[in-house]
Protein backbone atom coordinates (compact mmCIF):
# COMPACT_ATOMS: atom_id res chain seq x y z
CA UNK A 1 0.00 0.00 0.00
CA UNK A 2 1.37 3.32 -0.84
CA UNK A 3 1.26 6.50 1.54
CA UNK A 4 -0.72 6.61 4.41
CA UNK A 5 -4.07 5.50 3.33
CA UNK A 6 -4.66 8.86 1.34
CA UNK A 7 -7.24 9.61 -1.36
CA UNK A 8 -3.58 9.63 -3.50
CA UNK A 9 -2.85 6.14 -2.51
CA UNK A 10 -6.18 4.62 -3.09
CA UNK A 11 -5.69 5.73 -6.48
CA UNK A 12 -1.94 4.78 -7.26
CA UNK A 13 -2.86 1.41 -6.06
CA UNK A 14 -6.30 0.89 -8.11
CA UNK A 15 -4.13 1.88 -11.43
CA UNK A 16 -1.33 -0.38 -10.37
CA UNK A 17 -4.49 -3.14 -10.31
CA UNK A 18 -6.78 -2.17 -12.90
CA UNK A 19 -4.64 0.09 -15.31
CA UNK A 20 -6.51 1.56 -17.68
CA UNK A 21 -10.07 0.98 -16.51
CA UNK A 22 -8.77 2.82 -13.60
CA UNK A 23 -6.56 5.42 -15.31
CA UNK A 24 -10.49 6.16 -17.71
CA UNK A 25 -13.03 5.95 -14.64
CA UNK A 26 -10.40 8.82 -12.53
CA UNK A 27 -10.19 10.58 -15.84
CA UNK A 28 -14.06 10.87 -16.18
CA UNK A 29 -14.45 12.07 -12.32
CA UNK A 30 -11.97 14.58 -11.89
CA UNK A 31 -11.19 15.80 -15.57
CA UNK A 32 -14.82 15.25 -16.55
CA UNK A 33 -14.21 13.78 -19.90
CA UNK A 34 -15.12 10.36 -20.78
CA UNK A 35 -12.09 8.54 -22.90
CA UNK A 36 -11.40 4.92 -23.59
CA UNK A 37 -8.40 3.45 -23.08
CA UNK A 38 -7.79 3.88 -27.16
CA UNK A 39 -8.27 6.76 -27.03
CA UNK A 40 -5.64 7.80 -24.75
CA UNK A 41 -2.84 8.26 -27.34
CA UNK A 42 -3.19 11.30 -30.33
CA UNK A 43 -3.17 10.47 -33.00
CA UNK A 44 -1.08 12.26 -35.78
CA UNK A 45 -4.14 13.52 -37.69
CA UNK A 46 -5.09 15.22 -34.43
CA UNK A 47 -1.48 16.33 -33.69
CA UNK A 48 -1.88 17.80 -37.59
CA UNK A 49 -4.71 19.76 -37.25
CA UNK A 50 -3.89 21.49 -33.66
CA UNK A 51 -0.87 22.62 -35.69
CA UNK A 52 -2.58 23.81 -38.35
CA UNK A 53 -4.13 26.33 -36.28
CA UNK A 54 -0.85 28.04 -34.45
CA UNK A 55 -0.42 31.72 -35.56
CA UNK A 56 2.48 32.39 -37.59
CA UNK A 57 4.32 34.04 -35.17
CA UNK A 58 3.91 31.99 -32.76
CA UNK A 59 5.38 29.22 -34.70
CA UNK A 60 8.11 31.30 -35.10
CA UNK A 61 8.70 31.93 -31.47
CA UNK A 62 8.83 28.28 -30.39
CA UNK A 63 11.02 27.61 -32.74
CA UNK A 64 13.30 30.18 -32.16
CA UNK A 65 13.14 29.25 -28.28
CA UNK A 66 13.75 25.31 -29.22
CA UNK A 67 17.30 26.83 -31.13
CA UNK A 68 17.94 28.05 -28.17
CA UNK A 69 17.41 25.61 -25.82
CA UNK A 70 18.89 23.11 -28.19
CA UNK A 71 22.16 25.28 -28.43
CA UNK A 72 22.70 25.66 -24.56
CA UNK A 73 22.18 21.86 -24.15
CA UNK A 74 24.45 20.27 -26.54
CA UNK A 75 27.36 22.90 -25.13
CA UNK A 76 26.16 21.10 -21.55
CA UNK A 77 26.58 17.57 -22.96
CA UNK A 78 29.79 18.32 -24.13
CA UNK A 79 31.07 19.58 -20.83
CA UNK A 80 29.84 16.76 -19.15
CA UNK A 81 32.16 13.74 -17.80
CA UNK A 82 31.94 10.87 -20.02
CA UNK A 83 32.18 7.53 -19.22
CA UNK A 84 35.62 6.16 -18.14
CA UNK A 85 37.56 3.65 -15.90
CA UNK A 86 40.71 3.39 -14.66
CA UNK A 87 42.96 -0.21 -14.01
CA UNK A 88 46.01 -0.65 -11.96
CA UNK A 89 47.15 -3.61 -10.03
CA UNK A 90 44.34 -5.73 -11.05
CA UNK A 91 41.76 -3.55 -9.77
CA UNK A 92 39.35 -1.67 -12.13
CA UNK A 93 37.59 1.78 -10.74
CA UNK A 94 35.25 3.72 -12.84
CA UNK A 95 31.93 5.63 -13.93
CA UNK A 96 29.56 4.75 -16.28
CA UNK A 97 27.53 7.82 -18.07
CA UNK A 98 24.30 6.96 -19.75
CA UNK A 99 20.68 8.36 -20.52
CA UNK A 100 17.98 6.23 -19.09
CA UNK A 101 15.84 4.64 -21.97
CA UNK A 102 12.23 5.77 -21.17
CA UNK A 103 10.63 9.52 -19.48
CA UNK A 104 7.42 10.71 -19.40
CA UNK A 105 6.53 14.72 -18.99
CA UNK A 106 3.67 15.85 -17.37
CA UNK A 107 2.57 18.77 -19.04
CA UNK A 108 0.20 20.35 -16.41
CA UNK A 109 -3.59 20.93 -17.35
CA UNK A 110 -6.71 22.95 -15.91
CA UNK A 111 -7.34 26.96 -16.19
CA UNK A 112 -3.76 28.37 -16.85
CA UNK A 113 -2.80 25.43 -19.41
CA UNK A 114 -0.70 27.34 -21.49
CA UNK A 115 3.14 25.58 -21.31
CA UNK A 116 5.20 25.35 -24.37
CA UNK A 117 8.24 26.16 -22.28
CA UNK A 118 7.55 23.23 -20.25
CA UNK A 119 7.78 21.23 -23.12
CA UNK A 120 10.67 22.42 -24.41
CA UNK A 121 12.78 22.42 -21.51
CA UNK A 122 12.58 19.27 -20.50
CA UNK A 123 12.09 17.11 -23.55
CA UNK A 124 14.89 18.58 -25.67
CA UNK A 125 17.40 18.09 -22.76
CA UNK A 126 16.48 14.60 -22.96
CA UNK A 127 16.88 14.12 -26.49
CA UNK A 128 20.32 15.34 -26.35
CA UNK A 129 20.87 13.29 -23.16
CA UNK A 130 20.04 10.55 -25.31
CA UNK A 131 16.67 9.63 -23.80
CA UNK A 132 15.11 6.62 -26.40
CA UNK A 133 11.72 7.16 -25.68
CA UNK A 134 10.12 10.71 -24.82
CA UNK A 135 6.71 10.38 -24.21
CA UNK A 136 4.23 13.77 -22.63
CA UNK A 137 1.14 13.45 -20.37
CA UNK A 138 -1.21 16.19 -20.09
CA UNK A 139 -4.89 16.52 -19.06
CA UNK A 140 -7.32 15.92 -21.91
CA UNK A 141 -9.88 18.92 -21.36
CA UNK A 142 -7.95 21.66 -22.26
CA UNK A 143 -5.01 20.54 -24.98
CA UNK A 144 -3.53 23.70 -26.26
CA UNK A 145 -2.39 23.62 -29.85
CA UNK A 146 0.39 25.77 -28.49
CA UNK A 147 1.54 22.71 -26.65
CA UNK A 148 1.21 20.45 -29.48
CA UNK A 149 3.15 22.20 -31.86
CA UNK A 150 6.06 22.67 -29.12
CA UNK A 151 5.86 18.79 -28.50
CA UNK A 152 6.49 18.30 -32.37
CA UNK A 153 8.91 21.03 -32.23
CA UNK A 154 11.22 19.09 -29.66
CA UNK A 155 10.21 16.12 -31.41
CA UNK A 156 8.44 14.31 -28.55
CA UNK A 157 7.93 10.17 -29.70
CA UNK A 158 4.28 10.30 -28.53
CA UNK A 159 1.41 12.66 -26.72
CA UNK A 160 -1.33 10.80 -24.18
CA UNK A 161 -4.16 12.48 -23.09
CA UNK A 162 -3.84 11.61 -19.18
CA UNK A 163 -3.50 13.67 -16.49
CA UNK A 164 -3.73 13.76 -12.69
CA UNK A 165 -2.83 11.29 -10.58
CA UNK A 166 -3.99 8.66 -12.23
CA UNK A 167 -1.19 9.42 -15.13
CA UNK A 168 1.30 9.43 -12.77
CA UNK A 169 0.55 6.04 -11.56
CA UNK A 170 -0.47 5.04 -14.85
CA UNK A 171 3.41 5.89 -16.17
CA UNK A 172 5.13 4.51 -12.83
CA UNK A 173 3.95 0.85 -13.50
CA UNK A 174 2.83 0.79 -17.34
CA UNK A 175 -0.76 -0.21 -18.23
CA UNK A 176 -2.26 -2.11 -20.86
CA UNK A 177 -1.80 1.61 -23.01
CA UNK A 178 0.62 3.56 -20.86
CA UNK A 179 4.29 2.62 -21.32
CA UNK A 180 6.23 1.86 -18.20
CA UNK A 181 8.20 4.87 -17.48
CA UNK A 182 12.36 4.86 -16.28
CA UNK A 183 11.45 8.91 -14.88
CA UNK A 184 8.29 10.92 -14.58
CA UNK A 185 9.66 15.13 -15.28
CA UNK A 186 7.46 18.25 -14.87
CA UNK A 187 5.20 19.89 -13.03
CA UNK A 188 1.42 19.49 -11.83
CA UNK A 189 -1.45 20.10 -9.07
CA UNK A 190 -0.54 19.07 -5.74
CA UNK A 191 -2.01 15.76 -6.31
CA UNK A 192 0.46 15.36 -9.00
CA UNK A 193 3.04 16.14 -7.10
CA UNK A 194 1.90 14.17 -4.01
CA UNK A 195 1.66 11.05 -6.41
CA UNK A 196 5.23 11.51 -7.64
CA UNK A 197 6.39 11.92 -3.97
CA UNK A 198 4.39 8.63 -3.27
CA UNK A 199 5.85 6.59 -6.26
CA UNK A 200 9.82 7.67 -5.88
CA UNK A 201 11.48 4.61 -5.96
CA UNK A 202 9.40 2.92 -7.95
CA UNK A 203 10.25 5.47 -10.80
CA UNK A 204 12.14 8.56 -11.16
CA UNK A 205 11.33 12.14 -10.71
CA UNK A 206 12.93 15.53 -10.91
CA UNK A 207 11.87 16.72 -7.82
CA UNK A 208 8.82 17.70 -5.31
CA UNK A 209 8.14 20.97 -6.78
CA UNK A 210 6.20 23.69 -4.88
CA UNK A 211 3.70 26.65 -6.44
CA UNK A 212 5.68 29.43 -8.24
CA UNK A 213 7.80 32.14 -6.47
CA UNK A 214 9.88 35.16 -7.25
CA UNK A 215 11.16 37.90 -5.64
CA UNK A 216 12.64 40.89 -8.02
CA UNK A 217 14.96 43.00 -6.14
CA UNK A 218 15.23 46.21 -8.13
CA UNK A 219 16.31 50.02 -8.23
CA UNK A 220 14.75 53.03 -10.36
CA UNK A 221 16.95 52.65 -13.53
CA UNK A 222 15.41 49.05 -13.71
CA UNK A 223 12.90 48.54 -16.49
CA UNK A 224 9.53 48.65 -15.62
CA UNK A 225 8.43 46.25 -18.40
CA UNK A 226 11.22 43.77 -17.76
CA UNK A 227 10.01 43.30 -14.28
CA UNK A 228 6.20 43.22 -14.86
CA UNK A 229 6.88 40.24 -17.73
CA UNK A 230 9.44 38.54 -15.28
CA UNK A 231 6.57 38.74 -12.44
CA UNK A 232 4.04 37.39 -15.13
CA UNK A 233 6.39 34.89 -15.98
CA UNK A 234 5.96 33.19 -12.87
CA UNK A 235 2.81 34.08 -11.58
CA UNK A 236 0.64 32.98 -14.43
CA UNK A 237 1.06 29.45 -12.98
CA UNK A 238 -1.65 28.87 -10.80
CA UNK A 239 -3.65 30.73 -8.29
CA UNK A 240 -1.25 29.66 -5.39
CA UNK A 241 1.73 31.05 -7.33
CA UNK A 242 3.72 34.38 -5.03
CA UNK A 243 5.18 37.22 -6.80
CA UNK A 244 7.31 40.20 -4.60
CA UNK A 245 8.99 43.35 -5.75
CA UNK A 246 11.38 44.93 -3.37
CA UNK A 247 12.22 48.20 -4.87
CA UNK A 248 13.56 51.71 -3.80
CA UNK A 249 11.72 53.91 -6.36
CA UNK A 250 7.79 54.39 -5.93
CA UNK A 251 7.76 55.57 -9.86
CA UNK A 252 8.91 52.13 -11.22
CA UNK A 253 6.84 50.45 -8.87
CA UNK A 254 3.63 52.47 -10.35
CA UNK A 255 4.60 51.43 -14.28
CA UNK A 256 4.94 47.66 -12.98
CA UNK A 257 1.74 47.68 -11.21
CA UNK A 258 -0.14 49.26 -14.10
CA UNK A 259 1.40 47.15 -16.85
CA UNK A 260 0.45 43.88 -14.63
CA UNK A 261 -3.04 45.10 -14.30
CA UNK A 262 -2.96 45.89 -18.25
CA UNK A 263 -2.14 42.50 -18.88
CA UNK A 264 -4.61 40.80 -16.20
CA UNK A 265 -7.33 42.44 -18.27
CA UNK A 266 -6.30 41.74 -21.60
CA UNK A 267 -6.13 38.17 -20.82
CA UNK A 268 -8.80 37.60 -18.35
Amino acid sequence: MFGENNNIAKIINDVKARGDKAVAEYTLKFDRVNIYPEDFLLSQQELDTAVDKIDTNLKHAINHAAENIEFFHKCERNKITKSWKYSNKGKTVGQIVKPVETICVYIAGGKYAYYPSIVLMTVIPARIAGVKNIYIATPPANITPSVLYASKAAKVDKVFRVGGPQAIAGFAFGTQTLPKADMIIGPGSSYVTEAKRQLFGNVGIDLIAGPSEVALICDSSSNPVYIAYDLLAQIEHSPDAKGYLFCDSKRVIEKVKKLIEKEIKKNK
